[in-house]
């Protein structure tokens, strides 16, 4: 794998995957997010208990290294 940094968001890529041309993927850290303790910043799950309106800003965040919205 590797290390990348986007936005202040760290992110792995599998170099397996990032050659083909046509898996867009990343692996996550829980860093560069906007969730308090215990979340520790990153948390793209609406199953813990973080604020819902957090996560979605999370997952804008994440979804952006690949111009993605949110609704995709």
């Amino acid at each position: 794998m590797q290390q990348f940094n986007w936005n202040e968001i760290p992110y792995f890529e599998f170099e397996a995957l990032a050659g083909n041309g046509r898996i867009q993927h990343a692996v996550f850290t829980r860093q560069g997010g906007v969730s308090p303790v215990p979340f520790a910043s990153l948390n793209l799950s609406v199953s813990v208990p973080d604020e819902k309106a957090r996560v979605y800003a999370n997952r804008r965040r994440a979804y952006g290294l690949y111009g993605r919205d949110t609704d995709t």
